[in-house]
């Protein structure tokens, strides 16, 4: 009898020893921790280490509310990107959700370690990115304004009143004013100034301020259209609107 009970208690034992050790090999696994991770540039992080190692800094979101979390730029200098000022990056939620940002808003936004979300002082909350999963170099669609470098959805997502405008043919057209665009760069006295819109192949038009006030950017075609300037002011595939 005491030889089964012995029997009995050394299996168990052994059990309890099998299932630590496999634990202990999961554990190993991750680094010793349960997470949440993140994926920065293709390398799997540790949130909780990340927030242990980097320094923190705050900065006052578009909504007056102050964060403090980790500089975004310092995670991507922590990873093999090279020339990060080249590329522009996805933030990618959990859900799917995601937004793109150029590396002057990486330069400006932080990592809040509540809900793993992005903050940023000059882009509106659909860029306060609850649940982040990665975050991705990438080549996005951009448009430079008065030397600031935009993704060219931003200026749709930062300026909230948007203009319809009618052609001659009855086709209309919906957008943000240009002078919003031009506006969203601090310049002083925008009426002294004209404006040089660009083409990618190099196609450009200059317009005054006044057309300006009355133009709109068309997100479909990257493109721009006058309420009472000739189509040939209608510059598409835009690259830059340069202050001259």
């Amino acid at each position: 009898m005491m030889d089964g009970a012995r029997s009995r208690m050394l299996m168990v034992l052994l059990m309890v020893l099998s299932a630590g050790l496999i634990a202990g090999c999961a554990e190993d696994d991750e680094g010793g921790s349960e997470g949440p991770f993140i994926t920065v540039a293709g390398e799997r992080m540790d949130v909780s280490v990340l927030f242990d190692t980097y320094g923190m800094k705050t900065i006052e979101g578009s909504n007056g509310e102050e964060y403090t979390g980790i500089s975004l730029s310092d995670l991507i200098n922590g990873t093999s990107v090279q020339e990060p000022w080249s590329v522009q990056f996805r933030i990618n939620a959990s859900d799917g959700y995601s937004k793109e940002v150029t590396w002057g808003d990486m330069l400006e936004g932080v990592l809040v370690r509540e809900s793993t979300m992005t903050a940023f002082p000059n882009l509106p909350g659909k860029y306060r990115i609850k649940d982040v999963e990665s975050i991705d170099p990438v080549k996005a669609d951009t448009i430079m304004v008065n030397g600031h470098l935009f993704v060219w959805q931003q200026p749709f997502d930062i300026i909230e009143e948007k203009l319809t405008l009618e052609d001659n043919e009855s086709n209309m057209y919906e957008g943000v004013r240009l002078s919003d665009v031009v506006n969203l760069t601090g310049i002083s006295e925008p009426s002294s100034h004209q404006f040089n819109i660009i083409g990618a192949e190099g196609y450009n038009m200059t317009v005054r301020w006044q057309d300006m006030l009355e133009g709109i950017l068309i997100l479909d075609g990257r493109r721009c259209m006058f309420r009472t300037l000739e189509k040939a002011f209608w510059v598409s595939d835009i690259a830059e609107i340069e202050v001259v």
